[in-house]
This record gives C-alpha cells, sequence and structure tokens, in this order.
C-alpha cells in the first residue's frame, strides 16, 4: 500500500495544478540491503512510482538510512557504511533523487548515518526537536528520517520565493532544483559534506583556515607504522591556485592509547599526501585528557576535508570521516582499496604502567 500510495500522490497533485510546486520527502526504506540490479517485484514497482514524480516536476527527497553500525539478533556489530536500502539505491544519472544523510549541528557526520555516492546532501538529524504525535509538546528525535524532510522543507522555501531562483519550467523544474541545492544553495560544513541549513550560504559562513597543526613535528613512536589509506578529493576550485599537496592517495597513520579503561583514548595522527609528505600532525592530548565516542577528534590538515576519528570501546575499532567517505579502521578491506586500513595489535606492558598502545 505504501508504495502503490506514491501514485495517488501524483494524482493529487495533478489533479490541484500543483506540478512545477510541490515537493515529495521519503523517510521510510527497505531496511535490508538491496541489490539494485535485482530489484523483487514490489521494488520495482517502487522505482516505477517514483520515477512517475521525477517524470513530472516533483522533487523527492529520501533518507540515506541509519545503518552504519548496528547490531544483529545475536549482539553482533554490523557495518553498513553507504547506502544500501531502496529507495536511496535508485539515485542515478537517470534517476535524480536527492539523498540525504544525517549530520549534527556543527556540521559533523552522525555515526549511524549511512553515506557513500548515493548521498548528495546532508542537514541536521541529530537531537532534532519534533511534535509529539499523540500529545502536545516536542520530543528530542535522531536519524536521516529528519534530515530529508529539513532538506525538503528549504526547497519548499524557494519554490515560494517570488523569483524562484532556479529553473521551473516543464521538463527542467527536477534537474533545476537538484543543481541549485547541491552546487550553489548548499556548501561545505565540518567535513565537506555539502548541507544546507537556514538559508545561509557560505559566503556569511567561510570555512575556517587550516589549523596551525598541520605544518607542526610529529614526535617520535615506537611503533610498527602500519597504514591506511583514503582517496583524496581534488581541492574544491575557488581559486586558480596549485592544491598544497600532492593528489591521489593520501595515508593516515593513527597511534592509539588507552587512558583509562572506560573508552577514553590518546589518538596521535600523522596525515601524508600521495608524495609521502606530510600534510597534517595532531599531538595527543596527554596527561587524563583524550578523546571518546562523544568526543571525537577532529581537526584540519592540508586537505579542504577535516578529518573525524571516532575511538569505540565497544568491539574496539575507530570510526574516520573524511568528506563523503566513512569507514570504521576494522572493515577487512581488501589490499589496495581504497579507502583501506591495516591495524596493529596492541603493546605496551601493564607491570610497567605502560598504557597499551597500537597503530592503525
Amino acid at each position: 500500500m505504501l508504495i502503490r500510495s506514491l501514485l495517488l500522490v501524483w494524482k493529487h497533485i495533478e489533479s490541484n495544478g500543483r506540478r512545477g510546486k510541490s515537493v515529495v520527502t521519503f523517510s521510510v526504506s527497505s531496511g535490508r540491503p538491496v541489490d539494485p540490479d535485482n530489484l523483487s517485484p514490489g521494488r520495482k514497482e517502487q522505482k516505477t512510482n517514483i520515477k512517475v514524480l521525477l517524470d513530472n516536476d516533483v522533487p523527492v527527497f529520501v533518507a540515506a538510512g541509519n545503518h552504519a553500525i548496528e547490531k544483529d539478533k545475536d549482539g553482533n556489530i554490523n557495518r553498513r557504511t553507504n547506502v544500501d536500502t531502496a529507495p536511496g539505491i535508485f539515485e542515478g544519472e537517470n534517476y535524480p533523487l536527492i539523498v540525504v544523510g544525517s549530520v549534527k549541528f556543527d556540521g559533523t557526520p552522525s555515526p549511524t548515518s549511512q553515506a557513500g555516492p548515493y548521498v548528495q546532501l546532508w542537514a541536521p538529524g541529530v537531537a532534532v526537536s519534533v511534535q509529539k504525535k499523540d500529545e502536545d509538546g516536542e520530543r528530542i528525535a535522531k536519524g536521516t528520517s529528519y534530515a530529508a524532510p529539513l532538506m525538503a522543507g528549504m526547497l519548499a522555501t524557494y519554490l515560494a520565493y517570488d523569483t524562484v531562483p532556479f529553473d521551473t519550467s516543464e521538463g527542467n523544474m527536477v534537474a533545476a532544483a537538484n543543481n541549485y541545492l547541491i552546487n550553489k544553495a548548499s556548501w561545505a560544513r565540518a567535513q565537506s559534506l555539502n548541507g544546507l541549513w537556514n538559508e545561509v550560504d557560505e559566503a556569511h559562513n567561510p570555512k575556517k583556515a587550516a589549523a596551525a597543526a598541520a605544518t607542526a613535528t610529529p614526535s617520535t613512536t615506537t611503533q610498527t607504522p602500519t597504514t591506511f589509506s583514503s582517496q583524496l578529493a581534488p581541492p574544491i576550485p575557488t581559486a586558480p591556485t596549485a592544491a598544497p599537496y600532492a593528489q591521489g592517495t593520501c595515508g593516515i597513520h593513527v597511534t592509539q592509547r588507552d587512558v583509562d579503561s572506560n573508552g577514553l583514548y590518546d589518538l596521535e595522527v600523522l596525515m601524508t599526501d600521495n608524495d609521502h609528505n606530510q600534510i597534517g600532525y595532531t599531538q595527543p592530548p596527554g596527561g587524563n585528557n583524550g578523546y571518546s565516542a562523544s568526543n571525537p577528534l577532529q581537526f584540519q590538515s592540508k586537505l579542504e576535508a577535516v578529518l573525524t576519528c571516532i575511538p569505540q570501546k565497544q568491539n574496539d575499532y575507530i570510526q574516520f570521516y573524511l568528506g563523503a567517505q566513512a569507514w570504521p579502521s576494522d572493515g577487512n578491506s581488501a589490499p589496495g582499496a581504497v579507502p583501506s586500513c591495516t591495524v596493529g595489535g596492541w603493546d605496551g606492558d601493564p607491570s610497567l604502567n605502560q598504557y597499551p598502545v597500537r597503530s592503525i
């Protein structure tokens, strides 16, 4: 019934003369992974019905999903970093959905939000104030189900302008609206994730300059270097100057030290570009200070994207975000894959009062 109701939505839009003036947001997904090349009859019908809306000048926003980190029935942690549910997987060159991921209000991604190539835009989906369903008052909610309608609401706001800032002519409206949101109205926030919030443009919120730590000298570590790689995004073409790094594949070396037994860690990060030149370094905080799942490490290297490292005590891994890329340290990456990660073993002798240390 839910899938077929999409056609009822279109009939309502058409019968009320709302073509080119309406927006649809869809926060229900398949939950389970769906193979886009092997759709069930129900998923084929869903894809067809959404395409009817898109082909008739009705932009459609869908939630990216909240399955990046989840437990199965046996309590094991599964990682589904990239969007793998319907309808998000339908997005493509000839299927212009807007798939919306979830970020915190500071622009950093929600640990549970799925990401990857299907996601074009990001909106707040953490600590969102919403109306209670059965009574007066508000409640606090989270998830991409709330990020998608926020983005849809912004497009509805633009459509209500006396002069709409993009082409709304028949047959062009969806592509023009998507292009405006992705390339003009939104801008890169904390991790080069394109977000749009309350019509504030980048001109009124310029990016912070690269941190001075990017040129600091790293301290000596006794750990055997192990590496993980992430594909460097090309610099945002805001000026005809060369990028301050060798483009290609960057290296990120992380030394992790236990500070206590409650999930607090020292993290020391060294970043290098494709030519193995240092492009960023952050000193560990030292003492009894450190990083945790609720207090992640974030720092700006010479890359445009901010690196975020979120240590997780449960299941003993680190969740990484760099621009639109997201991956866990225990992702069991294939050799040569990008991003990929190699994790060293824990070191340290408790009898000598040494905290465990490992390289990632």
